[in-house]
């Protein structure tokens, strides 16, 4: 049942591996990410420790678990006196939110990271970037106080750290101190701000810097509609600053870039959405080309090519997040293009066209009405992809597809002669396979299986070049998707 030609596909990391908020920074001759850690089927985001992952410069289709790199009761907070009511599960637990780290002016590593609910950023210190990370301290202005819990202090988040010319400086993002309104009213104070930060990579210096604006405060200022709603990332590009963040829609990347590090930025444009809003005439709260909802990753340059780093939603809920990743364009403007979602991911080519693939890699999952919605909808609405345990561990596959769901590959070369696909359900009809502009290649019957099993295979045309693959569920029952294979002679 297994694939054999998935290396660098997205998602990029093995099957039931949920990294999400992934940084990505180059250390050496090594891309290494670091992210938080979601659980497969839990109620809330990011419930397990760091890890971290790496892989060579050179093939970012291979990549090694290092991992736990940093535990959450490690932070002194988290010592079970300032229980965490809303994760009664985990024994009131605050979880390890969106992190980021940096080689810091001493040549040691230094991670970055909020607990959740809790409005203070801590700093944890390493040998290696692989870790193992010690607890060094909060960010405290120079009297000693903890930044984020000085009166008049806005509720911290989502830390960032940029190390240049000798200098560090923590972005952040900021809201009300009160819960409810933070996550119910999100625009209401919603912005982010800088802090220089001494050469001990704690201590803030002076005031910090406001950056993005909030929604009432954004007329004339070119953020009007892509006003900063979470999750900063920062890179230097050149002789430029590119803020990465997640704007007002959730679902979007989008990036601003300035002069200095402090600003002031300028709004450059979207990066990429986890459900392509905005491209093929996608919009409104079911057009979306998979099931999308909140977003976070940031940019990196590795090996002389530009990358986009984000996550994907599974299971038909917010918390079971998947490591997506993207090559794109810096354009000769200083900006980045935009890019839509692929399954060929990191490989930065089109996948051959001969293989079994997993259905995992699917880059569009859309329900009868040709769109997706919210990912916590579930299966009510729309297909999901999802997993089991499997001979070799962890499964994934898309269930839930009903007339007219279709599940889609971007993309292929040179297209083997033949085509088969495994699946399992109560469905009772055919599984039309066409390529993105609409030409049928092949038509598989399916009838009902309590088990997964090949379709016999069914002989395709076979169109030259690049292809799109589409499979489009029409007929009777539900439908579960868990692989496909392409075999015989590559097409001309």
């Amino acid at each position: 049942m297994t694939a054999d030609r998935d290396h660098g596909a997205n998602p990029y990391l093995p099957e039931g591996v949920y990294i999400p908020d992934g940084e990505v920074h180059v250390f050496g001759d090594r891309a290494y990410l670091l992210g938080s850690q979601d659980r497969f089927g839990g109620p809330l985001f990011c419930m397990e420790d760091y890890e971290v992952w790496s892989a060579p410069v050179g093939d970012l289709t291979e990549w090694t678990r290092h991992g736990v790199a940093y535990r959450k009761e490690q932070d002194p907070y988290n010592d079970g006196s300032h229980p965490n009511p809303s994760n009664d599960a985990e024994g009131g637990m605050h979880d390890l939110y969106a992190p980021d780290f940096c080689r810091g002016l001493d040549g040691r590593y230094y991670l970055y990271y909020c607990l959740a609910e809790i409005s203070r950023v801590g700093v944890a210190v390493a040998d290696e970037p692989i870790g193992p990370y010690e607890f060094l301290d909060y960010v405290r202005d120079a009297s000693g106080a903890i930044v984020g819990e000085r009166p008049g202090d806005l509720f911290q988040f989502d830390p960032a750290v940029l190390v240049d010319e000798g200098r560090v400086y923590l972005y952040t993002g900021c809201g009300p101190m009160n819960r409810a309104q933070r996550w119910f009213q999100p625009s209401a104070e919603r912005h982010s701000m800088v802090t220089e930060v001494a050469a001990d990579m704690i201590t803030a210096i002076g005031d910090p810097h406001r950056l993005i604006p909030n929604i009432f405060d954004s007329l004339g200022t070119g953020f009007e509609g892509h006003e900063l709603f979470e999750a900063s990332s920062i890179r230097r590009v050149g002789d430029a600053y590119c803020l990465v963040y997640s704007d007002v829609h959730l679902h979007n990347l989008v990036h601003a870039t300035a002069d200095h590090p402090m600003g002031p930025f300028t709004y450059r444009g979207v990066l990429v959405s986890n459900g392509d809003f905005g491209l093929d005439g996608r919009s409104g709260l079911l057009g979306g080309s998979m099931p999308y909802g909140n977003n976070h990753g940031c940019v990196e340059q590795i090996d002389g090519r530009w990358y986009v780093f984000s996550h994907r939603h599974t299971d038909g809920r917010q918390a079971s997040r998947q490591a997506w990743g993207e090559p794109i364009d810096l354009l000769s403007d200083g900006s980045f293009a935009r890019v839509r979602l692929s399954s060929s991911g990191l490989r930065g080519a089109p996948l051959p066209g001969v293989g079994r693939y997993s259905a995992r890699i699917a880059s569009r999952l859309t329900a009868w009405w040709g769109g997706s919605t919210f990912s916590m909808l579930r299966e009510r609405l729309q297909p999901r992809l999802t997993q089991e345990e499997g001979p070799d561990g962890p499964r994934q596959y898309i269930d839930g597809l009903t007339s007219g769901s279709t599940v889609g590959f971007r993309s292929f070369t040179e297209l083997g002669s033949a085509l088969s696909v495994a699946y399992r359900g109560t469905a009772r009809g055919r599984i039309d396979v066409t390529s993105r502009g609409g030409d049928l290649l092949a038509r598989i019957p399916v009838a009902p299986s309590e088990h997964w099993i090949d379709s016999a295979p069914q002989v395709i045309d076979q169109p030259s070049g690049e292809v799109e693959l589409e499979f489009t569920f029409r007929g009777r029952g539900r439908l579960a998707f868990v692989a496909f294979e392409l075999t015989g002679e590559p097409g001309s």
